[in-house]
C-alpha cells in the first residue's frame, strides 16, 4: 500500500493520509483558499455570497473532467493549485449560470421583484443543493456526480430554507430517512445510495451539510486513494457524510 501511496507525493504529504484498511486510503488536498482575494472580484461582479464553496465545489469538478482526462487527475490537481486563472475559469462559469438563474426567478417573483433589499439578499444566499444539481445537469459531463445529502432529515437546515428552494425542496421528500441521494445529469431520476457504488471514473461533489468538496478516487491495481480538495483549511477526513458515502 505504502508503495501506492508514494507516486502521489507531488500532491500530498504521505503524512497526511489515512490508511482504512490494506487496499483503501484516505487523504485531503488543500487546493486553494475560496475566501482570498482572488475571487472577490468575482463576488462583486456577480453579487455572490462570500461563502464561495457551491461555485468552487463544481468548478474543480468540472476542471478535473476536462483537464483530468488529457493528462491525468494528479497533473490535473497540480495545476488546480498553480493556476489562478484556470480555477477562476470554472468559477466563474459555475457563477454566471446559477446567478442568472437566481435573477430569471426573482423577474418572475412578483414579491420578490418589488423588494430590492429581499431581492439582493437572496442573490447573496449560499448555493442550494438543487441550484448544483441544475448546473451539472445543465453542463452534463459523464461521470461528475453530486451527493446531496436530505435537508428533510435535518431540522436545522429546514428551518432556514427560503425562496426558490422552498418550492424545489420536495423533490428530496422520497428520500426521507436516507440522509443522502445522488444526482447523475445523463439519469432522469436521482439515485438511492443503496443502488450505487463509488468508482474511480468519477468525480464527485458532495454536500457535507454547511459545506460542499470535490473528491476522486485515485486507482490501481486494486489499491484506493479517496482524495478530498478542500477550499477551507478544516480537516474532512472524519466527517460522516464522507465516511457514510464511501464506506469507511
Amino acid at each position: 500500500m505504502q508503495q501506492f501511496l508514494n507516486q502521489f507525493k507531488d500532491i500530498i504529504n504521505v503524512n497526511d493520509i489515512i490508511q482504512k484498511d490494506e487496499n483503501t486510503a484516505i487523504g485531503q488536498i488543500y487546493l486553494y483558499n475560496q475566501f482570498s482575494d482572488e475571487f472577490s472580484d468575482l463576488i462583486e461582479k456577480f453579487t455572490t455570497t462570500q461563502s464561495i464553496c457551491g461555485f468552487t465545489s463544481v468548478g474543480n469538478a468540472i476542471a478535473l473532467k476536462q483537464v483530468g482526462s488529457q493528462i491525468g487527475y494528479v497533473q490535473a490537481i497540480q495545476h488546480l493549485k498553480k493556476n489562478s486563472q484556470l480555477r477562476r475559469k470554472y468559477v466563474q462559469d459555475a457563477m454566471i449560470y446559477i446567478q442568472n438563474c437566481r435573477r430569471k426567478y426573482i423577474q418572475q417573483s412578483q414579491w420578490l421583484s418589488q423588494n430590492q433589499k429581499d431581492a439582493n439578499n437572496y442573490l447573496k444566499d449560499w448555493v442550494a443543493n438543487f441550484e448544483i444539481s441544475d448546473y451539472l445537469r445543465e453542463k452534463k459531463f459523464e461521470n461528475i456526480y453530486f451527493i446531496r445529502n436530505v435537508s428533510w432529515d435535518h431540522p436545522e437546515l429546514m428551518d432556514n430554507i427560503k425562496y426558490e428552494e422552498k418550492d424545489r425542496i420536495q423533490e428530496e421528500i422520497p428520500f426521507k430517512g436516507e440522509i443522502f441521494f445522488i444526482d447523475y445529469g445523463f439519469t432522469k431520476q436521482y439515485i438511492r445510495k443503496k443502488d450505487f457504488e463509488y468508482s474511480s471514473q468519477h468525480v464527485y461533489v458532495i454536500d457535507i451539510l454547511g459545506h460542499f468538496i470535490c473528491s476522486v478516487v485515485l486507482e490501481d491495481k486494486g489499491k484506493k486513494l479517496i482524495l478530498l480538495l478542500e477550499t477551507m483549511e478544516n480537516n474532512r477526513l472524519n466527517n460522516q457524510t464522507i465516511k457514510q458515502f464511501f464506506k469507511i
